[in-house]
């Protein structure tokens, strides 16, 4: 392929018209190589704190514990709604995940030892379907 003046000036040109959107993708790539670099330094700090919790349950703080901000319908001095921060298990009953397993075409839920759990959902109750149900959007309890 022979590149003639009129090739040569219209990839010039081409080249002059793209070149904001390349030095834009440079330094995306840049910023993303930045932030993973970020993100391996706090995930290194992250596993250095958890590894008690670990090697005691075989899980992270993220699998067991979930972070609930209610609001508590009050106001502080400068207007704000004020807020309680509650960390919750996401398994009280247990802690730890259950482990879901398949037998005879059924699955059951089993604990860290190896005990089947109850079936919860059949005893769930709907409190909405009793007469004397009273919601109270302030208690922290009905959110």
């Amino acid at each position: 392929m022979e590149i003639n003046k009129y090739l040569k000036a219209q990839i010039k040109r081409t080249a002059m018209n793209v070149y904001p959107l390349v030095r834009r993708k440079n330094k995306l790539e840049q910023t993303i190589k930045d932030a993973q670099n970020e993100m391996e330094v706090i995930q290194a700090q992250i596993d250095a704190n958890e590894t008690a919790i670990k090697a005691a349950t075989g899980y992270s703080t993220e699998d067991l514990v979930v972070r609930n901000v209610i609001p508590t319908g009050k106001m502080d001095k400068d207007g704000h709604e004020i807020k309680v921060t509650k960390w919750e298990f996401k398994y009280p009953e247990t802690i730890i995940p259950p482990v879901e397993i398949e037998h005879d075409g059924e699955h059951h839920l089993m604990d860290d030892k190896g005990d089947e759990l109850p079936n919860m959902i059949e005893d769930v109750i709907d409190p909405t379907e009793s007469k004397d149900f009273n919601f109270n959007a302030n208690h922290p309890n009905m959110i």
